[in-house]
């Protein structure tokens, strides 16, 4: 196993932040959800000696942790994978600041890394931050060879459902004894998240813990807990996915007129429209949703 104090050594031949241009990128703020509470809690609580985040982008989360971390040792580190290119929503719209700009593309390829880089220097947290500029699933399994675990993991990468469940299921195993894998943006803007953490819960007999926007999944054993059966783990699937999608679906229909004012053009009101269209058949769904998960509890 690699100590996480020689990380930043293997990956790199040389160091990332080695004679790094720093005067030609100020420092720039930007992420979701770093502020939280949860960070600073569960780094006290489980005192890790790694975390590793996957989905980084410029790097506010991974600062904070990083922060807390040394202050309670100074061989901790924060093993950041990304591949800074982007989730697909910084591509849809080219005016967006937040995203496609933050991009910072260069002869058509995103540069943004290199922001990342310049604001761990800016923080002075070089020591602590390791940055793997790759994929989940191909970290997961350069960090699965060299048998490097976590105790605490945070899943903020792809929010589409099938990549949340993906990330799910190849970091778990890297997860220790006793840790905790967490995330944010557990609402239903994005659905893809809720149905993979409980998806993913429900089929290893877990039970996910939510709150403020965020939810956490705890390794209590070795071996995860008896799972249900498969009629009954299809049942609660089906239950929470559909509570879900009436949930979502309810969600735009209370803003249907204000999402009427600000739309700037015609695509995007007909997809409006046409989620209104199915709301018959989500609150359908919902009803029978209920009456399963009913059904579940008395068994």
């Amino acid at each position: 196993m690699v100590p996480p104090k020689r990380l930043l050594k293997v990956l790199f031949k040389d160091s990332p932040y080695e004679n790094f241009p720093l005067v030609d990128y100020p420092q720039k703020e930007g992420g979701w959800h770093s502020e939280s509470s949860v960070f600073d809690k569960l780094i006290a609580d489980i005192q890790p000696e790694l975390v590793i985040e996957v989905g980084t982008w410029l790097g506010a989360s991974a600062l904070r942790m990083a922060d807390k971390l040394k202050a309670q040792s100074s061989d901790a580190r924060v093993l950041c994978v990304d591949t800074w290119l982007g989730a697909a929503e910084f591509w849809d719209c080219q005016s967006d600041p937040e995203r496609y700009e933050a991009l910072d593309i260069k002869h058509g390829f995103p540069s943004v890394f290199y922001q990342f880089i310049a604001n761990i220097l800016h923080a002075g947290a070089q020591d602590t931050v390791v940055p793997f500029p790759q994929t989940s699933a191909n970290a997961a399994v350069w960090l699965k060879k060299r048998n490097i675990t976590s105790k605490l993991i945070y899943i903020d990468g792809s929010h589409e459902e099938a990549d949340v469940y993906a990330d799910l299921t190849a970091y778990w195993p890297l997860l220790e004894v006793g840790g905790v894998i967490f995330g944010d943006d557990y609402d239903a803007f994005w659905p893809g998240v809720i149905i993979s953490v409980n998806r993913f819960a429900v089929e290893n007999g877990l039970e996910a813990e939510v709150g403020d926007g965020f939810w956490q999944l705890r390794k209590e054993t070795a071996v995860t807990k008896p799972k249900l059966t498969q009629v009954d783990e299809l049942a609660a699937l089906r239950a929470e996915n559909a509570i879900l999608r009436a949930h979502l679906t309810s969600s735009i229909l209370k803003t249907d007129h204000l999402v009427d004012q600000i739309a700037s053009n015609n695509f995007f009101v007909r997809e409006v429209q046409e989620e209104k269209a199915r709301a018959g058949h989500f609150w359908d769904l919902l009803k029978e949703a209920e009456a399963e998960i009913e059904r579940l509890k008395k068994q």
